[in-house]
């Protein structure tokens, strides 16, 4: 049986933290895993505290939000601006 699962889509698996090069699908499972602060992701994956002193805080913080209050993530961790 084929499960619907609208995480599990042909998209792109978008660097989220570049100073660490940790990708969205890492970070997904780990807050799918019980990581629901950014401290937890990062004793998971990693991502949150290279160089730049966590730049990529923000989107994780989304990522996080939207998977609690919505069951989904967003489809581009970290859009572009316009």
């Amino acid at each position: 049986m084929k499960r619907n699962n609208k995480n599990k889509t042909n998209r792109q698996d978008h660097i989220v933290c570049f100073c660490m090069q940790v990708k969205q699908s890492a970070i997904e499972e780990a807050i799918k895993d019980g990581a629901h602060n950014l401290g937890q992701i990062y004793d998971a994956c990693g991502a949150g505290v290279g160089p730049c002193k966590g730049s990529c805080k923000p989107y994780m913080q989304n990522m996080i939000n939207s998977y609690i209050e919505d069951g989904v993530f967003p489809e581009d961790p970290r859009p572009k601006k316009r």
